[in-house]
This record gives C-alpha cells, structure tokens and sequence, in this order.
C-alpha cells in the first residue's frame, strides 16, 4: 500500500519540477524582454535630444 501512495507523490514532485522550470524560463525571457524595451526607449531618448539639438541649431541666427 506504501508504493501505491508513492507513485502519486513522485507524479506531482514531477509536475512541479516542470513547472518551476518552465517559471524560470518565462523570468529569463520577460528579464530579455524588460532589457529590450530599456534599449530601445534609451534609443528613443537619444533621437529626441538629438532632434531637439538640431532644432536648435536651425533656429539660432
């Protein structure tokens, strides 16, 4: 009767191991994802003062 109650047990230590893995991969791929947009909206920002700066310029004497 001991084996029988096992088999659930080592079932759902299973299930969770792949679930914790698969947990771990959706951190990576949202901590990728969070870096991303970071770049891209420090891009942004450079572009902006850049095309500010040139603004500037054109509209001084």
């Amino acid at each position: 009767m001991h084996e029988q109650q096992a088999e659930p047990r080592r079932r759902l230590d299973r299930s969770l191991e792949k679930t914790v893995d698969a947990g771990r991969g959706l951190r990576v791929g949202v901590d990728e994802t969070k870096a991303r947009v970071r770049a891209a909206i420090d891009e942004l920002m450079d572009a902006a003062e850049l095309d500010a700066d040139a603004k500037a310029v054109r509209a001084s004497p």
